[in-house]
């Protein structure tokens, strides 16, 4: 009997869903609007969206410690979002999404420096064969 999934890769499985067609629907929307602006609509819809779920939501928390991590992501979320898009305006989705889904090898060596992670060699090795996946997606 296979063991049961943890619920946070179940939510990261969500998520990786959701990112997935988000980006080709980023893709589909580009000729339509330049990348800050397709940013801003998007990040306005998103709001939209937070706002609903915040208000419905039972455990609403934010410590005023957290605001300064939250700013920071928020820009470095801001400058990604916008190069991301103006990449998949001027480039294939095929080739810009997984170069932009590296990501995961950024957090993995961030994780391990500031956070105290653990870097074991599984993890290493995942790292290389996605670099090597990307390597040959862009060929």
């Amino acid at each position: 009997m296979m063991p049961a999934l943890s619920l946070p890769i179940i939510f990261a499985v969500i998520a990786m869903f959701c990112f997935g067609v988000a980006a080709l629907l980023y893709k589909v929307a580009t000729p339509y609007a330049d990348p800050v602006s397709m940013v801003l609509i998007v990040y306005l819809f998103a709001i939209v969206f937070t706002a609903i779920a915040w208000y419905f939501s039972p455990n609403k928390f934010i410590a005023r410690e957290g605001l300064k991590w939250m700013a920071l992501a928020a820009g470095f979320a801001f400058v990604g979002m916008v190069s991301f898009i103006h990449a998949l305006k001027i480039g294939q989705a095929s080739i810009v999404v997984p170069v932009r889904n590296l990501a995961l090898a950024v957090t993995v060596i961030l994780a391990v420096v500031f956070l105290g992670d653990e870097l074991t060699l599984i993890k290493i090795i995942a790292i290389v064969l996605a670099a090597i996946s990307l390597i040959m997606l862009s060929i």
